[in-house]
């Protein structure tokens, strides 16, 4: 069965997805760190976070069948929103 949403709904969606996965990710030193696992990095040099490639990355485009376009802007919007890091890139 295919389920129509809107890209707000599911932008939402996958923000959501990201809260629950990082509301209780441990911050060492750059790292987010959940489960002994490194799912996020802060690159405060060059503004950019960067989201574990197998573990995040790839789950949100194939479950919520997002282009990459999209889901760096998402993933933008949420760093910016969640994170408190203004103009960092995905």
């Amino acid at each position: 069965m295919k389920i129509n949403i809107t890209k707000t709904q599911r932008a939402r969606l996958v923000k959501d997805w990201l809260n629950d996965m990082f509301s209780d990710a441990e911050i060492l030193g750059s790292y987010y760190v959940k489960n002994k696992k490194n799912i996020g990095f802060h690159d405060k040099n060059n503004k950019e976070f960067w989201f574990d490639y197998n573990t995040i990355w790839l789950f949100l485009e194939s479950v919520f069948s997002l282009e990459y376009n999209e889901l760096k802007a998402i993933t933008e919007e949420w760093v910016e929103e969640t994170l408190n890091l203004k103009g960092h890139k995905t």
